[in-house]
């Protein structure tokens, strides 16, 4: 590979990486609110149980049963993979950009200071 063309593929990896890193913000801040939204039915949920009487002990069971509390607590999950699936994403792009670096340099101090 030519110095340019090492050179190209560094440029389009940092703008990959910066595509990446704000993806994982968008990710980030879905997976806040899934996890907002959860923990506000899960509080709701448990005071209605406790409202009807149910016993204390079986609150939480009951509650992370009902069909809408588990249809958030998948949503969050959920979000919360792909919040970090995309973290993965910016990590896999900065260890792509710094073994190009390292080409680069390598080249570099192999042609003697210029590429070829």
């Amino acid at each position: 590979m030519s110095g340019q063309s090492l050179q190209a593929a560094l440029e389009e990896t940092i703008k990959n990486a910066k595509q990446s890193l704000a993806e994982s913000r968008v990710q980030g801040e879905l997976h806040a609110q899934k996890d907002r939204e959860y923990k506000i039915a899960v509080a709701k949920a448990i005071r209605e149980e406790k409202a009807a009487g149910t016993p204390a002990t079986l609150i939480i069971s009951l509650v992370k049963g009902r069909e809408d509390i588990a249809k958030l607590a998948f949503e969050r999950d959920t979000a919360e993979v792909m919040y970090k699936t995309a973290l993965e994403a910016v990590n896999l792009r900065k260890k792509e950009a710094d073994g190009l670096r390292e080409q680069i340099e390598r080249e570099w101090n192999r042609s003697g200071g210029s590429y070829d």
